[in-house]
């Protein structure tokens, strides 16, 4: 039983250095996701009025109203249309949620609104934008509080 005990301890040795090196490598892990996540997103709506006929862009239905490309020179193009701007409103009519409806129901709603539209008509977007996080805000003192969990572990680290 001494050697069972021995080798079982052993293990139970490997087990616990391999639980820190794993843990620390998850806290580094943690940091880098944090000083990343310090960058947030905002949605900004656009307003855009096509007074012309073509729009001079491809809105991909299948994803939900994106705007997949612009014709160079087009309307859209002009009017500061950019691609993945989702299209959110027609004539100031919000369109439904993507995610809440059948695709093929969503692609024929927005086709109809679409091709009934008058001109002048605004078309609103939604654009995402990269902002900074507010002072203070993110995950400083998320870290610190991981950091704090591992010291309280056996074979914890700094």
């Amino acid at each position: 039983f001494k050697s069972t005990a021995a080798s079982l301890e052993g293990h139970v040795s490997q087990i616990r250095e391999g639980a820190a090196l794993a843990a620390q490598e998850l806290a580094d892990g943690v940091q880098k996701g944090i000083v990343a996540s310090k960058v947030h997103f905002s949605e900004e709506r656009l307003d855009v009025i096509f007074i012309e006929r073509a729009l001079g862009l491809e809105l991909d239905l299948a994803k939900g109203a994106v705007v997949r490309g612009l014709k160079p020179g087009g309307q859209g193009e002009r009017l500061q249309v950019q691609p993945q701007d989702r299209l959110v409103a027609i004539c100031g009519t919000e369109l439904p949620v993507f995610e809440e409806m059948v695709p093929t129901v969503f692609i024929e709603e927005v086709q109809g609104r679409m091709k009934s539209m008058g001109r002048p008509c605004t078309l609103t977007f939604v654009r995402l934008v990269e902002v900074a996080a507010p002072e203070g805000e993110g995950g400083d003192q998320f870290f610190d509080g991981l950091k704090k969990l591992h010291k309280k572990m056996p074979g914890g680290f700094v």
